[in-house]
């Protein structure tokens, strides 16, 4: 803290950029709260979250005083090398503050009032105060999943930060022996469900009094994956047409399980792609789980192989020669398409109706629902000519 109207400076955090939201955390002093309280600190561009009373034993005793400050910022891109927050009037004697910096955050939720257009997921409460080595902050409720839970905790003597409930991340621990002594800490979880948090703790070093509060700030992009693209049915060793699912939120994809053999699938901006060309037929019902979340968010769908049929042989109805008017049908015997025989072709040489007549539609694998083309006398098929004496 310097200067005639008593600023304290703290440096930008490295690797900020605009739209990442910062949280600065601020304890001031004053060393005789006889004449004159101490308030929130300010800044241009900072938003207020919370303020108030660490510790005051009254006025007219000579007791000091400890006043804690949070704030906010989204950062713009304008933002310089340090941040200089003043404060409220002479009477502050030291102040200690340290900020962290959050990327991915939702700009276009709750501000501290309550109104849109803030980071927060839902609106903050008030400093808990407490004379305890465990400083504790009073649960609050995530309304969306995968928020972030910050836990502050501001001390009024130089104390160190340990064992944060829920075993959260540590962002900061300072503290500071200049004038009277005071400390700031904050700990987070990057990933919490929706639902009631329970309340936050932290061990100090010693017993002291202190202020806490938990803050929940919403992510920007919700953990999400779409429907498949596709539910393609193809045969055996053709390529697949690719399958897409486009997710949010996710930094990745986990193990797929259920692909057929020759599928595999990949994750890019933003996007699953399953692709390959399937070595085994049959029904195959993927899953595909995210990673980035803290909930379980999996792609889903199902890709169906149809096997190769197998080679048939049509035999002739009757044996040749045949006679002017004799039918003839073309039966291919039982095999791994079909369990029975199945007339597959029929031709009445010489008939009024003389050419070949087929018996099914279908392209799967039994012949008994096998697809024919049919052809002229003389039809090439660069290896073979076929020729009939016949009309057909």
């Amino acid at each position: 803290m310097s200067g005639s109207n008593r600023t304290l400076s703290i440096a930008r955090p490295a690797g900020v950029v605009a739209g990442d939201v910062l949280i600065a955390t601020i304890v001031q002093n004053e060393t005789d709260n006889d004449n004159g309280g101490l308030s929130a600190n300010t800044a241009s561009g900072w938003i207020l979250v919370s303020s108030g009373l660490v510790r005051s034993d009254g006025t007219g005793n000579g007791d000091n005083a400890w006043f804690g400050t949070i704030l906010y910022r989204i950062a713009d891109g304008t933002e310089g090398v340090n941040f200089s927050f003043a404060m409220p009037n002479d009477r502050a004697d030291m102040a200690i503050g340290s900020i962290v910096a959050f990327s991915g955050v939702a700009t276009n939720a709750l501000r501290p009032n309550g109104t849109a257009g803030g980071p927060f997921d839902v609106v903050p409460g008030t400093f808990n105060n407490q004379n305890s080595a465990t400083p504790t902050a009073t649960g609050t409720t995530v309304s969306t999943a995968n928020s972030a839970v910050l836990m502050i905790s501001m001390i009024n003597n130089d104390r160190t930060f340990s064992n944060w409930s829920n075993s959260r991340t540590e962002l900061f621990d300072h503290n500071t022996t200049l004038s009277d002594d005071a400390s700031v800490g904050a700990a987070w979880n990057d990933c919490v469900l929706s639902g009631a948090t329970g309340n936050g703790t932290v061990t100090l070093s010693g017993s002291d009094r202190s202020s806490s509060i938990l803050l929940v700030l919403r992510r920007a992009a919700p953990f999400t994956v779409g429907s498949a693209s596709s539910s393609p049915t193809l045969c055996l060793n053709a390529t697949m047409p690719s399958i897409t699912h486009s997710i949010q939120g996710a930094t990745g994809i986990g193990t797929a399980t259920g692909l057929p053999a020759g599928v595999t699938a990949t994750w890019s901006s933003n996007t699953i792609t399953i692709s390959g060309t399937p070595t085994v037929a049959g029904t195959f019902n993927y899953s595909i789980p995210l990673t980035g979340g803290c909930s379980s968010v999996v792609a889903t769908g199902t890709i169906r192989i149809n096997p190769s049929p197998t080679q048939v042989t049509a035999v002739a109805s009757v044996p040749n020669p045949l006679c002017l008017g004799q039918s003839v049908n073309l039966i291919a015997s039982a095999n791994s398409n079909s369990s029975t025989s199945v007339t597959v072709l029929n031709e009445n040489f010489n008939s009024a109706t003389n050419n070949w007549t087929t018996t099914n539609t279908s392209t799967l694998g039994n012949p008994a629902l096998a697809a024919w083309t049919l052809r002229s006398s003389g039809y090439d098929n660069t290896f073979d000519v076929f020729t009939s004496p016949d009309n057909s």
